[in-house]
């Protein structure tokens, strides 16, 4: 985990956006709302590889952007 990652305003935008897609995504599929320990745990296993997902796509566009900072180490 970058330092990057451990920021209070990172960790914020990307579980904004995480919720996002992964609420409209779940009403798709029809488990959103959630009505039983199944689908909590389907739709947590979502948010957290779309967290993953989005989280990476930010350190890899940042890392482009900002290619010698320090949020990087």
């Amino acid at each position: 985990m970058s330092n990057l990652e451990k920021k209070w305003w990172f960790i914020g935008t990307v579980s904004f956006l995480t919720a996002l897609v992964t609420l409209p995504l779940l009403d798709s599929a029809g488990i959103f709302p959630t009505s039983g320990a199944a689908q909590v745990v389907i739709a947590l296993i979502c948010f957290h590889t779309i967290f993953r997902l989005l989280s990476t796509a930010a350190r890899f566009a940042f890392l482009f952007a900002f290619p010698s900072s320090k949020l990087l180490d």
